[in-house]
């Protein structure tokens, strides 16, 4: 069974993204916006048990009101019937105001699942370009 420390993790990441360790110890990949998109999304990528998270965010998606959410709803119900991965909801704060949120999971070490130092490198770039494709469809009003 191979297992994956957070520190190896760590370095896995680091020799790939620019990175920066937050308060919970989640490790955060900005995206800068461009001509494809005008915010920044933040990805934060979260090692758990045997769990390896991808997290990603949007201040264009972001503090929302119910309505603006209620006409993002059917982008998002079609991003998720056509996309495997990462999946997209909203979500709502305690004050009220939604946001688009986008996810991935995988397994990195139990006794079925051996996953290797480049496969979850693959699939963190994979997850954090396909966070970044979501809110750029999200602003062009449709998925493609």
């Amino acid at each position: 069974i191979v297992t994956m420390t957070v520190s190896q993790l760590q370095d896995l990441l680091m020799s790939h993204f620019s990175i920066r360790k937050d308060d919970d110890g989640d490790f955060r990949i900005a995206l800068s916006a461009d001509d494809d998109y005008p915010h920044d999304v933040i990805c934060f990528v979260r090692m758990r048990d045997s769990l390896i998270r991808i997290f990603c965010m949007s201040g264009g998606y972001y503090d929302l009101s119910g309505s603006d959410a209620a006409q993002l709803q059917p982008l998002i119900n079609d991003w998720n019937y056509n996309k495997y991965w990462p999946k997209a909801y909203l979500a709502q704060s305690n004050d009220g105001s939604w946001r688009v949120e986008a996810e991935s999971v995988i397994i990195v070490d139990d006794e079925k699942n051996i996953v290797s130092d480049s496969a979850v490198l693959e699939f963190v770039k994979r997850n954090v370009s396909g966070m970044w494709h979501l809110f750029v469809n999200l602003h062009k009003g449709k998925i493609e």
